[in-house]
């Protein structure tokens, strides 16, 4: 892949203290099935007089499956939502 085994080591690092992937000795690396995100209302940074629009989505794969769950905060200034 033409980068060294010291990039890589701190590309793993990286992604290990992000909870991105899980390091095992003698077992491996295997990507992370579950993350989480801790953003809130506090991220977007709006007034406390502005509505927030808060989206939650479940998304399913070909076979019905469950394969993602979001909740999204939108500041009601900036997007137009219609709903359905």
């Amino acid at each position: 892949m033409g980068v060294s085994r010291i990039t890589v080591r701190k590309a793993l690092e990286l992604l290990e203290s992000q909870n991105i992937v899980i390091r095992n000795r003698g077992y491996g690396t295997y990507i992370n099935d579950r993350l989480e995100y801790q953003l809130s209302v506090a991220h977007i940074k709006t007034p406390a007089s502005l509505p927030v629009l808060v989206i939650r989505a479940l998304a399913f794969d070909n076979n019905g499956k469950p394969v993602e769950y979001s909740i999204n905060y939108c500041r009601s200034d900036v997007y137009v939502f219609f709903s359905e």
